[in-house]
């Protein structure tokens, strides 16, 4: 009598990228020297007390300006508390992230183990993506540390879940977005230093010199036709550059998508074109996350292609 034993079955890709990130040493190596590091403390303690100092600050400027049992005064407060910890974040996640993943590969060099590192077994993939999710869970590490302040917003009232959603989710995709061009910068250089001025000037390059020279050539030439008589294709085509261009920024789609949020637009909005043909688009920050999702795949891609075109 036969049995026939079933092979086992083959896990989700999700699950399998879990076990391997979970089973990837640079991850625990890079994570544990790098908090071990006398700066790493600095880099704890001085965001949380000018995060502490900020909202002393602003609480105390706009209580003494104000009624404090005043319920407007109040939503003043804590949405100046919700500016004041967002843009913290968002200062971790377009100024720390470049310059701490920058050093990823660059630094194996300088430190003359890149060599070393690469006779392991460890593959390519697993190098770059060990090193990427090393950088960015220090930085979203350091991020977390703001959470507990955030309830000091919903103490005064002011602020929706859905801001905190929106403004969180921007902060943390841009965080991967700039580590990995950091890390992709970091394979083009052998020293440390030019690889951070590189990830500093390439990143001010995509998120605020492009989007500015793209809408400046956009206005001159559609600033040549008369907007009134612009067919309705050419209408929508604009409107979809423009948010393109918008969602090129972190800054640009957090400010854009306020404003929709303002007008109740969480996940969509609604436009009338010249025909009444009303059309639907996504909202800046949703068009933001798939766009920083891609070009962080991008990056990490062209930077596993470069690893192993070393090695050969």
């Amino acid at each position: 009598m036969s049995t026939d034993t079933a092979s086992p079955r083959r896990p989700a890709w999700p699950l399998r990228m879990w076990n391997g990130l979970r089973r990837n040493p640079i991850i625990y190596k890079e994570f544990r020297s790098r908090m071990r590091q006398r700066r790493a403390l600095w880099f704890i303690i001085l965001p949380l007390l000018g995060a502490a100092g900020l909202i002393i600050l602003v609480s105390l400027t706009v209580l003494q300006e104000s009624n404090a049992a005043d319920f407007e005064s109040r939503r003043q407060v804590g949405q100046a508390v919700f500016i004041v910890i967002i843009g913290i974040q968002a200062t971790l996640a377009m100024l720390v992230a470049p310059s701490i993943s920058a050093g990823a590969l660059a630094s194996e060099h300088e430190h003359q183990t890149y060599d070393l590192l690469r006779v392991t077994l460890l593959s390519a993939r697993s190098l770059v993506w060990g090193k990427f999710v090393a950088s960015a869970a220090f930085i979203i590490f350091l991020m977390l540390l703001q959470v507990p302040l955030l309830a000091i917003t919903f103490l005064f009232g002011g602020i929706e879940p859905a801001e905190i959603l929106v403004h969180t989710s921007v902060n943390l995709a841009s965080v991967l977005y700039f580590c990995s061009l950091g890390v992709f910068i970091s394979s083009l250089n052998r020293r440390s230093l030019p690889a951070t001025i590189g990830a500093y000037v390439f990143a001010g390059m995509l998120s605020v010199f492009l989007p500015i020279m793209l809408l400046l050539v956009g206005t001159l030439v559609f600033g040549a036709f008369d907007s009134a008589n612009l067919p309705p294709l050419m209408e929508a085509l604009m409107m979809a550059g423009a948010l393109l261009l918008v969602a090129l920024s972190p800054a640009g789609t957090m400010l854009t998508s306020e404003i929709f949020l303002q007008d109740g637009d969480l996940w969509y909005t609604t436009t009338t074109l010249s025909n009444g043909v009303t059309l639907y688009s996504p909202t800046p920050w949703v068009v933001f996350l798939v766009l920083s999702s891609l070009l962080t795949l991008f990056f990490l891609g062209l930077t596993v292609r470069r690893v192993r075109k070393k090695d050969k």
